[in-house]
């Protein structure tokens, strides 16, 4: 099993297809590319959106703000809503999955409980790591072991455009995720961060 896995092309159709692989109804939801923040790129999104994937630029700037994010929590702790279906990364390169994962698992039940088919990867996964309610350091040591996810993950990073890197190149690019009620929130770090490529999942 790979121990740094090669990074996602940041691609609505790879996206689509990787998520298929995994088990995700995609007749019923969609990636689309969003091309900029004006107010004409955000109309062409379709509604209702769930959650906002977000691939930026690492910087300077953006580390010593993570550190100090960091520092905050370690000094004053951090109370995530119970609601939150999050994990921690540890496999380097693995951000563009783990942001589809937040993506699935952040859906209101009704949506994801339609999407999700029964006895795929993404249906025992849920059920491993969200319905015993996994912590987040505990979820990321079950996706570094597992060799499904490494396999498909593998697979969906030799699709797209780009030209695939090695996998000991240095990657300077990352992938977060959003639930949709913090779009604008979003905006803003397109600002701060120099956003270039952001894809929505929408309904």
């Amino acid at each position: 099993m790979s121990v740094v896995w090669t990074p996602l092309e940041s691609n609505p159709d790879v996206m689509k297809t990787y998520s298929e692989s995994l088990g995700l109804n995609m007749s019923l939801l969609q990636f689309h590319d969003v091309l900029s923040t004006d107010d004409w790129a955000l109309e062409m999104i379709p509604r209702k959106v769930h959650s906002v994937i977000m691939v930026f630029p690492i910087k300077d700037v953006t580390e010593k703000r993570k550190s100090e994010q960091n520092q905050i929590i370690l000094d004053k702790g951090q109370i995530l809503h119970k609601d939150i279906y999050y994990m921690k990364q540890t496999v380097p390169n693995a951000c563009g999955t783990i942001a589809i994962l937040h993506a699935i698992g952040n859906l209101d039940k009704d949506l994801f409980d339609k999407v999700v088919k029964p006895d795929s990867y993404l249906d025992k996964f849920f059920k491993d790591t969200k319905t015993n309610i996994m912590s987040p350091t505990a979820i990321a040591t079950y996706l570094e072991n597992d060799e499904t996810i490494d396999a498909l993950h593998s697979e969906a990073s030799h699709q797209g455009q780009s030209e695939v890197p090695d996998v000991e190149e240095d990657v300077t690019n990352h992938f977060v995720a959003f639930r949709y009620i913090y779009i604008y929130i979003v905006m803003y770090i397109y600002i701060v961060m120099y956003l270039f490529v952001y894809s929505y999942i929408y309904i």
